[in-house]
């Protein structure tokens, strides 16, 4: 197993509500000091409780572990179900698109 690069205890994070299908969804996310995103939360999906809710947040724990693996949101995102518009169609696809496009524009 690789070492992974653990997050700092206190770091800067952003926070972006986006959509996904008809649910509303919150992305927190924060990089380490390498630079590189390490981190992702992400709330809604409907009741706290739900299906979708459960499934969300425990996506992002991987996501995140993955990325502190050494896996970029490109990579992770790459391998994630699309629609056939080409856009993610699951909440952590769409996270995924969120700190692509936020990576670009830093």
């Amino acid at each position: 197993m690789s070492e992974r690069e653990r997050p700092e205890f206190r770091r800067r994070h952003i926070v972006i509500d986006y959509p996904c299908g008809e649910l509303l969804f919150t992305v927190t996310a924060s990089k380490g000091a390498s630079g590189r995103w390490l981190e992702i939360f992400v709330d809604g999906g409907g009741k706290a409780g739900s299906a979708a809710a459960i499934a969300a947040k425990d996506g992002a724990v991987l996501a995140s572990l993955a990325m502190q693996a050494g896996f970029t949101p490109e990579q992770l995102l790459h391998s994630m179900e699309q629609k056939r518009d080409g856009s993610p169609a699951g909440p952590i696809g769409a996270a995924l698109a969120l700190l692509v496009e936020e990576g670009a524009m830093s």
